[in-house]
C-alpha cells in the first residue's frame, strides 16, 4: 500500500476528488493545511483522515516551522506529499525528504507562478492546459511528469470550469502512474 500526504490551502476540491477516485492500493494517510480556515481541512476530517491545520503566519522561526513538518511528516510513512491548491514553497528540508508532487493550471514553462490560468486564457495561444511536475527549491520549475492541454472554448469561466474538470479527472491518475499504479489514462481531455 502505497500513503501520500495532501497539501492544501483551500476548499480543497482537487482533494475531494482525489479521496474519492483514487485506487484502493494507495491511502490519503494525511492532510496538511497551512489554515485552519480551510474547508478542505473539513472534509478531509469528515472522511477520517488524519488532519493537521496549522496557520503557518503563527511561526515566525522558518526553521521551527520546518523542523514541525518534518516531525508531523514523519509519524507516517508517506510515499510522496501531493500539492492541491498548496499556497506557500515548500521548505528545503520537505523537499531533501520527500518527493513532492505538484499541479500547475498552465502547459509549463509558459505562465510559471501566480494567476496561471488568466495568464494561460489571455495569451495568444488557442491551447491551454495543466501541468504535474516535481518541485525542487524553485517555482514551477522541476521535472515535468505530465501536460494536458485544453483547446481554450467560450469566455474565461468556461475556460476555467475546464481546467478545474481536467484537474479532477487526472491528479489521482497522475498520482497512481508515479507510484507504478498506473500506466494509461482514462479519461476524455477537452
Amino acid at each position: 500500500m502505497s500513503k501520500i500526504a495532501v497539501f492544501i490551502s483551500g476548499e480543497g476540491s482537487n482533494l475531494k476528488h482525489i479521496v474519492e477516485n483514487i485506487s484502493s492500493e494507495v491511502e490519503v494517510c494525511m492532510v496538511y493545511s497551512n489554515s485552519s480556515k480551510a474547508e478542505g481541512a473539513k472534509y478531509s476530517e469528515s472522511k477520517g483522515i488524519h488532519t493537521i491545520s496549522i496557520d503557518t503566519k503563527k511561526y515566525y522561526d522558518k526553521e521551527v516551522k520546518e523542523n514541525e513538518m518534518v516531525r508531523l511528516l514523519g509519524k507516517h510513512d508517506i510515499d510522496i506529499i501531493v500539492l492541491a491548491g498548496y499556497m506557500e514553497k515548500i521548505p528545503n528540508k520537505l523537499l531533501n525528504n520527500y518527493k513532492v508532487l505538484n499541479l500547475h493550471p498552465s502547459i509549463l514553462p509558459k505562465h510559471k507562478g501566480l494567476r496561471a490560468i488568466e495568464k494561460s486564457f489571455e495569451d495568444e495561444s488557442a491551447i491551454g492546459g495543466i501541468s504535474y511536475h516535481w518541485c525542487n527549491e524553485n517555482f514551477d520549475d522541476g521535472e515535468i511528469i505530465e501536460q494536458f492541454e485544453i483547446t481554450k472554448r467560450g469566455d474565461f469561466n468556461k475556460y476555467h470550469e475546464d481546467i478545474k474538470k481536467t484537474e479532477w479527472g487526472t491528479y489521482y491518475q497522475v498520482i497512481e502512474k508515479v507510484l507504478g499504479i498506473r500506466e494509461q489514462f482514462k479519461i476524455k481531455i477537452h
